[in-house]
């Protein structure tokens, strides 16, 4: 038996060593079938963005640079919070007298991104928002190489590129800027499936991925994208492997996704195309509004040149010297940084890929993208400005450059595809392309001897033009001196050697086969996006989360409110920021200017926190003709006194400034120690007028329907259940009346009335179509009182009034938009039940 059970184990050992061989062998079948598909590469992509923006996913810091903090953050807290109350967020009554909220594209009330705001922390859904368009851009990048034909070490550099580049990186302080860029290889990639490989349900993907991005409404930035979308459709046509799709096929194909999408955004289009029509925009801006922020000649240094126009977030004298290049401002692109070992591939893919088509459509797209975002400095945009009524309706045109951005990212894997080819012998037996690589390595060369030499401090020393102090070099620019400093220059021209050494380097070891080529690759994308995260990692700061916390004067100004009945604000000093009067402490950061706006509650900032404002300066020209004309009337007033007469019409209670004011109207009602030498002052505004009051019906004659707002005098208020809070002049009251408003929120406006006699309520709130009124219970008609706010004929006796805002735009909107998704989704149900259903 001993020897039997020796012999059955003998027999058993071998199978026991096939299974392990067998197991192991799958392992390694699986593992390397793992490294040849495009998921760990999108893996990393991810890692690599968790690690970039990790300091604002896994800590208590957040994004506030520019428009993020003073613009949009308020804008979409309070657009959660009618969501969290289940309405729609149509109306905003804190600024400007009452705007429409969903209507202005800039909330971006209905964009996907707004369910995480539902779901999640407001802190965390907000920085998501960036962070995930950041990411979206860099796999939709990595996806359409691959779709186009690049290896993965190829795609993964080019995804890598865009998805750090410095001009990406810059629109992280655009919070509806930034989706565009990420959209932009995202549409390319699901036109492309479609085209090449067509289905009803890659139809349909396709074409509510045009429904999301028309839902940003963003005037150049979707010129741009059509831009590149246009030529490289037509390319993919003519030049898409077999079997390919007709031209006449592929146009109607792509004009049905196209306006399926507008159809699907139409509850987002149908009320902006209403509030352009009734805000500063109608008509279109003029040209110095227009080109305002143009992409100077000289920024395209900055491509090569990490921080090359100084620090932009830094108080401290002297300002940045690339100001003068800005009007005095910083660029709206902060920075333009890709690298010079990029700049080179790209040359290189430009110059010596076989894929011609791709290399002529990507670098005919880039310079025209170029010549579009110069703006002001090309006469080309001024004639289109002339005739083409488009571009008279979007700003800034240095963001054409995301469309250059992207081409270039392009065009950088296919120079790393191409530059490989020379470990092949066969790549050498054209003789143009050898005197053609010759020729191209010989220039780096010499580039490279070129920055060394300059670098020296002989060199430096002679470039100074001018008189300067030691660490500076001064130049003179339209009769102006630029003083940049020698670290400046000697840094970037330190950074140019590195990348053309780098790039020497990796010519060679990719012609030395006994290196793997893999090694050689890794190498290099590593060294890419390694200087592309230290060169672009400061462009977008973080501060504490606590800087979006109500400020102190916000809470004081709430408690006043609900005890005395609704007023607004007004600050004299209107965005003004002295910069000088600034106590710094330890730090001269920018981030003084944002805690600044905090605590002196600026509009937008303060709207968050339920704070009304009356009328202010226009900031993204979307603001109603009605707000602004009352606020030119403001401007028309030459006293002081007769600012505060007119700002009392306006239901304006309290003034706000930082320096002392002196007006019989004015006493001091409270004061508030902000980071600056003086305090916010607030001040108590006498007379001031209620929200809503009664006035004769036969005293409104013509005063109804003024054009031009006059409420210089006091309209008349009622002896209402406030009255001892309210100054009425005797001869102006409506004796047996009263009035009471029993509930105000943004869409729904409740008010209770009782007079004698016939009277005409006037509430003092933007006129804008879509308001509805009833009184009890029966449709009434609004007037628009003075031109500007909104008024109901009422009749002796008790009366409820009710104002709610429901535009019809949205609701045909929403209609249509609701149709257009549901006919897709039964398409979609009838097309896999009859292919079930066939044989």
């Amino acid at each position: 038996m001993v020897s039997d059970f020796r012999a059955q184990a003998f027999q058993l050992k071998p199978a026991s060593n096939s299974v392990d061989v067998t197991a192991a062998q799958r392992l390694v079948h699986h593992l390397r079938s793992i490294a040849q598909n495009d998921a760990p590469w999108i893996t990393v992509l991810v890692l690599l963005n968790l690690i970039f923006f990790g300091d604002a996913l896994f800590t208590d810091k957040t994004f506030f640079v520019r428009d993020v903090s003073f613009f949009h953050y308020p804008l979409k807290r309070l657009v959660t919070e009618a969501f969290t109350q289940w309405q729609w967020p149509l109306w905003n009554p804190y600024i400007q007298l009452g705007q429409p909220l969903l209507a202005n594209p800039n909330t971006m009330a209905l964009y996907p991104t707004q369910i995480l705001f539902q779901l999640l922390p407001f802190q965390i859904a907000f920085d998501l928002h960036f962070v995930l368009h950041c990411l979206l851009a860099g796999i939709a990048s990595f996806c359409l190489g691959r779709t186009l034909g690049l290896s993965r070490h190829s795609a993964f550099l080019s995804a890598g590129i865009y998805n750090f580049s410095g001009i990406t990186l810059s629109f992280v302080n655009l919070f509806n800027i930034l989706p565009v860029v990420a959209f932009l290889p995202v549409l390319a990639l699901g036109l492309i499936k479609t085209l090449r490989s067509f289905s009803l349900f890659r139809a349909a993907c396709a074409s509510f991925l045009f429904g999301i991005f028309f839902l940003l409404l963003e005037p150049l930035s979707s010129i741009a994208v059509a831009l590149f979308l246009i030529p490289f459709l037509g390319a993919i046509v003519f030049f898409s492997p077999p079997p390919k799709c007709s031209l006449a096929k592929a146009a109607t194909l792509v004009l049905t996704i196209v306006v399926s999408g507008l159809l699907l955004a139409s509850v987002q289009i149908f009320p902006a195309l209403e509030l352009m029509q009734h805000s500063g925009r109608k008509g279109g801006m003029g040209f110095d509004v227009v080109s305002f922020w143009s992409f100077h000649p000289v920024c395209l240094l900055q491509v090569i040149f990490p921080r090359l126009f100084g620090e932009y977030f830094r108080l401290a004298e002297p300002p940045p010297w690339g100001n003068l290049f800005f009007d005095n401002r910083e660029p709206y692109l902060l920075s333009g940084y890709l690298g010079f070992f990029p700049l080179l591939l790209g040359l290189w893919g430009g110059l010596f890929s076989k894929k011609r088509w791709m290399v002529n459509l990507l670098l005919g797209v880039c310079v025209l993208s170029i010549l579009l975002a110069l703006g002001k400095y090309s006469p080309f945009y001024s004639w289109l400005f002339r005739y083409c009524p488009i571009f008279r309706y979007g700003r800034y045109p240095v963001k054409f450059m995301f469309v250059a951005n992207f081409c270039f990212a392009l065009l950088a894997g296919l120079g790393l595809d191409r530059i490989e080819e020379l470990r092949d012998q066969y790549c050498f037996k054209s003789r143009t392309t050898y005197w053609g690589i010759v020729l191209f390595l010989f220039s780096v060369a010499a580039l490279f001897l070129l920055s060394t030499a300059l670098s020296s401090e002989r060199a430096l020393s002679k470039m100074n033009a001018g008189v300067g102090e030691a660490n500076h070099l001064s130049f003179h620019y339209q009769g102006q001196t630029l003083n940049i400093s020698r670290s400046i220059i000697s840094g970037s021209l330190r950074n140019i050697q590195i990348h053309l050494g780098a790039f020497l380097l990796f010519v060679l070891l990719i012609r030395w086969k006994r290196i793997r080529l893999n090694i050689v690759r890794g190498a290099v994308v590593s060294l890419i996006l390694f200087d592309l995260f230290i060169n672009n990692f400061w462009i977008n700061p973080l501060i504490q989360a606590d800087l979006y916390e109500p400020a102190p004067a916000a809470l004081f100004i709430n408690r006043k409110t609900q005890r005395e009945g609704l007023s607004r604000i007004y600050a004299l000093e209107q965005g003004q920021i002295d910069r000088n009067s600034a106590i710094l402490g330890q730090t001269d950061s920018v981030v003084w200017i944002a805690l600044y706006r905090k605590l002196t509650l600026f509009q937008f900032l303060a709207a968050k926190d339920h704070i009304q404002y009356s009328v202010f300066d226009p900031i993204d020209r979307l603001e109603t003709l009605s707000s602004q004309k009352v606020r030119q009337e403001l401007a028309m007033a030459q006293t002081l006194d007769d600012r505060l007469r007119i700002l009392a019409g306006l239901n304006v209670g309290f003034i706000l400034s930082a320096k002392e004011v002196s007006s019989s109207l004015l006493s001091l009602e409270a004061l508030f120690q902000v980071n600056s030498n003086q305090p916010l002052r607030i001040y108590r505004l006498a007379n001031r007028l209620p929200r809503a009051y009664l006035m004769y019906s036969n005293q409104v004659g013509q005063k109804r329907f003024a054009d031009r707002p006059n409420i210089r005098e006091p309209l008349a208020p009622t002896e209402g259940r406030n009255h001892e809070l309210i100054h009425v002049p005797d001869d102006q009251k409506i004796v047996g009346s009263e009035i009471e408003i029993s509930s105000y929120s943004p869409n729904l406006v409740e008010i209770e009335t009782r007079a004698d006699r016939n009277s005409f309520l006037v509430l003092l709130d933007s006129y804008y179509p879509g308001w509805r009124a009833s009184v009890d219970g029966q449709l009434a008609e609004i007037s628009c009182f003075q031109g500007a706010f909104r008024g109901v004929e009422l009749s002796a006796g008790n009366h409820k009034i009710i104002f709610s805002y429901a535009p019809r735009t949205f609701s045909y909107g929403l209609y249509i938009s609701s149709f257009t998704g549901l006919a897709w989704i039964a398409c979609l149900l009838f097309s896999r039940t009859f292919a079930q259903r066939s044989p």
